[in-house]
Order: structure tokens, then C-alpha cells, then sequence
């Protein structure tokens, strides 16, 4: 019985090695050399869509005069009975990036 146990500590032991060492993996001249290029590129890949990444947009249930006041994935909404006042950012229905 104590054998197994010992043979079955040690299986685990060298299985956590051989894990932790395929992640300590270095990157090869090429993979660095993508990496570097993709990373001059910067913003180039990002959108101008409204509310993204904007410090002045405005939150979940947030005051609003317009879509444009509210961050992304959020409209300007009323409510539907009356006094149509306090218009408020509210979830829009779209998921995902526009």
C-alpha cells in the first residue's frame, strides 16, 4: 500500500514538471519579431465607435440628452408613460463589437 501511494505521488510530481515546464517555453526570433510588428500598429485596429473607451460617456442608467452621451451597447431611453422626462442610458439590445 505504501509503495502505490509512493508511486502515485511521484506520477503526479512529474506530471506537474513536465507542465510546468512546456510553459516556460521561449519564443523563437520570428515570434518576437510578429509580436514587435503587430504592436507598432498601436491603435490602428480600433474603432471609432461611440462611447469606446470615452472618458465622458456615460454609464448604465446615467443621465443622457442623446445616443452619442451613452458608452457602447448603450441608447438613450425615455419611459414610455408619462412625464417622458429624465432620459436615461440603457442597455440596447446589440452584443458584441459594432
Amino acid at each position: 500500500m505504501k509503495t502505490l501511494v509512493l508511486v502515485a505521488v511521484l506520477g503526479v510530481a512529474s506530471l506537474y514538471l513536465l507542465s510546468s515546464a512546456s510553459e516556460v517555453q521561449q519564443l523563437s526570433p520570428a515570434e518576437e519579431e510578429f509580436r514587435a510588428f503587430v504592436s507598432t500598429f498601436g491603435g490602428l485596429f480600433e474603432t471609432e465607435e461611440r462611447g469606446v473607451d470615452s472618458e465622458d460617456c456615460r454609464a448604465m442608467f446615467g443621465g443622457c440628452g442623446e445616443d452619442n452621451d451613452c458608452c457602447l451597447h448603450l441608447g438613450c431611453k425615455t419611459t414610455k408613460l408619462p412625464p417622458f422626462a429624465n432620459p436615461y442610458c440603457a442597455w440596447d439590445g446589440t452584443t458584441g463589437r459594432k
